[in-house]
């Protein structure tokens, strides 16, 4: 046993403890930990044997969480009281500590599920993000492609159309237009019957 120490010494020594210890899965996992770490301070630096079923009065010695002591919360963690904290272990394994006295918290640690929590809506934001910049790329690429051959196609005939119009000839005049009128002999001739006679010269003969 190393040498004794002040209880507030002993604390110190108790979260630092806990804090190199890997994260907790659940709370009672977490609230193991809190009672095997007390005890092998209070064995190393309370000077003080432990007693197997410890009363209420302080023999000098601190003791972890009496099961008569600790509750189960709503949300599935535990909570349990000593005679100077309040110590609440989450259901994702985390741990808080808080004094009875003044309602400081002085020990806090994120719990294994609370981790893997973190990190899986992490992933989930980045794989969203991803997402939804390819799928942005993706319909501007394609809206783009489409309008292009969709103007490409109306600008430029087809052979069928060029064949098809070879083959109808030149367009008929519509119903409200006339062709250009041609003169008929009748028309001719008619215009050859206006013409006067031309007078003949004096009769030399006479």
């Amino acid at each position: 046993m190393s040498d004794k120490k002040s209880i507030r010494e002993r604390i110190s020594i108790f979260y630092d403890r806990l804090r190199e210890l890997p994260p907790a899965e659940n709370a009672q996992d977490a609230m193991k930990q809190v009672s095997d770490t007390m005890n092998g301070v209070e064995d190393d630096f309370s000077g003080v044997p432990k007693n197997p079923d410890p009363g209420l009065e302080f023999d000098g010695r601190m003791y972890p969480p009496r099961s008569d002591y600790t509750k189960e919360t709503q949300e599935g963690g535990l909570r349990a009281g000593t005679r100077g904290h309040v110590i609440h272990a989450g259901a994702d394994g985390s741990l808080r500590m808080e004094s009875r006295k003044s309602g400081a918290v002085e020990f806090e640690k994120a719990g294994a599920g609370q981790e893997g929590q973190s990190a899986s809506a992490e992933r989930s934001r980045a794989q969203a993000q991803g997402a939804e910049a390819e799928a942005k790329d993706g319909t501007g690429t394609e809206t783009g492609k489409a309008g292009t051959e969709g103007k490409t196609a109306s600008a430029a005939p087809t052979t069928s159309s060029l064949l098809n119009r070879a083959q109808a000839g030149p367009p008929r005049p519509s119903a409200g237009q006339q062709s250009d009128p041609q003169p008929s002999q009748s028309q001719g001739r008619g215009a050859q019957g206006l013409q006067r006679p031309q007078p003949k010269g004096p009769d030399l003969g006479r």
